[in-house]
């Protein structure tokens, strides 16, 4: 997408992002492998949480369900592929502090079905309270605030 951009702003301009290994990339990359060979044998019943994760984190997908382990490897919602765990990487390492943010950007739940979204966010609560240490009070302020944001939410999925 960047090569497009600076090809039709700057036509005699060589783009320098063709060779640019994105975060969970790597040279000769190879979907089918990392997924095959790394990722299922890690979630064996759970092809759909495995490719998710595949698309998502690339070459970083291993490392976040290892880091994680089982306790977080359940799913937000039982008709997504979205588990716990991403949600502790977002706040641990994309400094992700709000419920909403996770259930909307991160995860794009609440693009694909609000009821779910609004189903998962007491769980999302329960994680980033953990992690950031929030009191039983603030806890109870952010799930408002996410719930009263999720009621607001108004996704766009059709192409303009």
């Amino acid at each position: 997408m960047a090569q497009d951009v600076v090809d039709r702003i700057c036509p005699n301009v060589k783009c320098c992002t063709e060779d640019i290994i994105l975060i969970g990339g790597a040279k000769n990359f190879s979907f089918d492998s990392l997924l095959q060979n790394e990722i299922l044998p890690l979630l064996p019943n759970n092809k759909d949480i495995a490719y998710h994760l595949a698309r998502t984190y690339g070459t970083r997908a291993p490392s976040l369900i290892q880091h994680y382990a089982s306790h977080l490897l359940n799913r937000l919602h039982p008709d997504f592929p979205f588990i716990q765990a991403e949600v502790a990487y977002a706040c641990d390492f994309e400094y992700a502090l709000d419920i909403a943010d996770i259930l909307i950007l991160r995860t794009r739940l609440a693009c694909l079905d609000i009821d779910a979204a609004r189903q998962a966010a007491p769980r999302v609560a329960d994680i980033l309270a953990s992690r950031l240490n929030w009191s039983i009070d603030q806890r109870s302020r952010a799930l408002d605030d996410a719930l009263c944001t999720l009621d607001q939410f108004q996704p766009h999925l059709e192409a303009t």
